[in-house]
């Protein structure tokens, strides 16, 4: 850190009218820290999707499901997933560098984090929200420039559909109704909680209304549009 400060002068001896000589004490000069402004905030926010895309394609894999019951090393998940060894690695290590999991005696296994909110088994499973996020809003982010220039919604024609719910695929309706699970489980089961505010104030006006069993998430078109707008107005 940088520091300035302006000098002050040394106040000189002088006599008085006695002819006795006095003398005032210097005044130390007052030193200001600047704090240093750094890219490190910047940097951040330009790697954020490199932690979310970690976290998405675990939960896509349902490896935290997986690693609830029986922890695994690189080498046994590759062959339970069928894939390589080093990709293996390398999931494993960014999740546990996200604080997902942590690794002992060579095998990796869930952090209380992952155990509470993304097996399947946990009463809070947070994964439908997170498939969502990945697999229907994360493209549409990524054209957000586009968006920007046209005024126009990249997840859905506009022109051809009065929603983004007219016509939609059943597959992106099973992910919206699990997404939308997730949330009501959550708000319903945690509300007691005082950090439970922090994670729904971006929809304010958040409504826990009904929402279908885990078993029956397609639902109709109506009734997902509802909820859609609820949780966005």
């Amino acid at each position: 850190m940088k520091s300035r400060y302006t000098p002050l002068p040394k106040r000189k001896k002088h006599t008085g009218e006695t002819g006795v000589q006095m003398s005032t004490p210097v005044i130390e000069p007052v030193v200001q820290i600047q704090p240093e402004i750094t890219p490190i905030p910047l940097m951040q926010l330009a790697t954020a999707f490199w932690a979310f895309k970690t976290l998405a394609t675990a939960v896509d894999m349902d490896l935290f499901t997986h690693l609830s019951s029986s922890p695994m090393s690189a080498p046994e998940l590759g062959r339970w997933f069928n894939i390589e060894e080093r990709p293996a690695e390398m999931l494993l290590t960014g999740c546990a560098g996200l604080g997902l999991l942590e690794k002992q005696d060579g095998r990796y296994r869930n952090t209380p984090l992952a155990d509470t909110f993304l097996a399947r088994s946990a009463r809070y499973y947070f994964g439908g929200f997170v498939r969502m996020l990945n697999q229907r809003l994360y493209t549409g982010w990524d054209k957000l420039p586009e968006a920007v220039r046209t005024n126009k919604p990249t997840t859905w024609d506009p022109d051809k559909q009065k929603s983004l719910f007219e016509g939609a695929d059943p597959a992106m309706m099973a992910t919206f109704w699990q997404a939308m699970h997730s949330l009501s489980i959550l708000r319903r089961g945690l509300s007691a909680k005082p950090w439970i505010s922090a994670v729904f104030e971006s929809c304010s006006t958040w409504e826990a209304a009904p929402v279908p069993s885990t078993s029956n998430f397609v639902g109709d078109t109506r009734t997902c549009q509802r909820w859609y707008m609820t949780c966005r107005s």
